[in-house]
């Protein structure tokens, strides 16, 4: 079973689990949109929706009833609650999603969101990336510190750091890869994307060392097992986006940013940007569909630039 796959199997599970107990018109929602959702995006649209009523429940509010009034009382609660402008028009566009339903299937006579208004977002901050010296820091902290709960997997996290500031492939695309998709003979790596497209991703010589360096690790800790992901856990199982987020927190703490998984990603197109000046070429190597998606890195590349000319004038 391919990470994807696994992944796919956990969400549903999830899913399934959650919905027990849960009104029939969540249940039919969450149907209706399995067809055009990743399982991922489904088990989110659900955490936000069952936060939205439980909230209902706690105002005494029947959520078939609902007044544009109470989707903007949630939405202040959600403010209170500490949630971002971001997250909070996220869970607002679960919730604008399942009211269409309700209204699409005449469920409810008028639909309490059509009023409601997103929150105005803020100018986009700076990109954050890690510069060569930074990346240099991440990778000497990985094999030398004491610090680590465990020594056994440092080649591991060197590679996962070789191979996402590299690629810029996406956390959960590297920690999906499987054996089978790694194609040394042409340094390449098959990526299963959504809708069970395939890519496929160039690495250099350096991070085929890297790669090969921790492969022969693992199969010394596998032994004969058949765990397939490239990438496992000290139960040897396949390793989650948790595991990769708490090294990059340990190993970046005494950075002036905050360094995510999705800043190696970060990482890799701005520099490809500085590099090769061609914002199409970046795009392609992330897997962008819409180039308008890559801009912010070359905006951001070019507001360093700008600033840099600034102080050497």
């Amino acid at each position: 079973m391919s990470g994807r796959q696994e992944n796919d199997k956990q969400n549903l599970i999830w899913i399934s689990h959650k919905l027990i107990g849960k009104p029939k018109e969540l249940y039919l929602y969450m149907k209706d949109i399995e067809q055009d959702k990743t399982t991922m995006t489904q088990r989110a649209y659900l955490g936000y929706l069952l936060q939205y009523l439980d909230y209902c429940n706690e105002e005494d509010i029947n959520f078939l009833l609902a007044k544009p009034m109470h989707i903007n009382s949630y939405k202040n609660h959600l403010f209170e609650k500490k949630n971002g402008k971001s997250m909070i028009n996220t869970k607002l566009a679960a919730l604008f999603s399942f009211y269409k339903f309700l209204l699409d299937n005449e469920f409810i006579d008028k639909n309490p969101c059509d009023t409601v208004k997103k929150l105005k977002m803020d100018e986009k901050k700076s990109v954050v990336r890690m510069s060569d010296d930074e990346i240099t820091e991440v990778k000497q902290s990985i094999i030398n510190t004491a610090k680590r709960r465990s020594k056994k997997y440092k080649t591991r996290d060197l590679a996962i750091v070789t191979l996402g500031c590299a690629t810029g492939l996406r956390i959960s695309e590297i920690l999906n890869i499987d054996m089978d998709d790694l194609d040394f003979d042409n340094n390449t790596i098959r990526v299963i994307v959504k809708g069970g497209k395939q890519r496929i991703i160039f690495f250099g010589n350096n991070t085929k060392k890297v790669l090969c360096d921790w492969i022969d690790e693992r199969e010394e800790i596998l032994g004969n097992s058949t765990q397939q992901a490239l990438f496992i856990n000290s139960h040897h199982q396949r390793l989650q986006s948790g595991g990769v987020r708490y090294m990059l927190n340990k190993e970046t703490e005494t950075f002036d940013k905050h360094i995510t998984p999705h800043k190696m990603r970060s990482t890799c197109a701005m520099k490809l940007y500085e590099k090769k000046g061609d914002i199409y070429l970046v795009a392609q190597q992330l897997g962008h569909s819409n180039i308008k998606n890559t801009m912010i890195y070359a905006e951001a590349t070019e507001q360093m630039r700008k600033e840099a000319a600034d102080l050497l004038d």
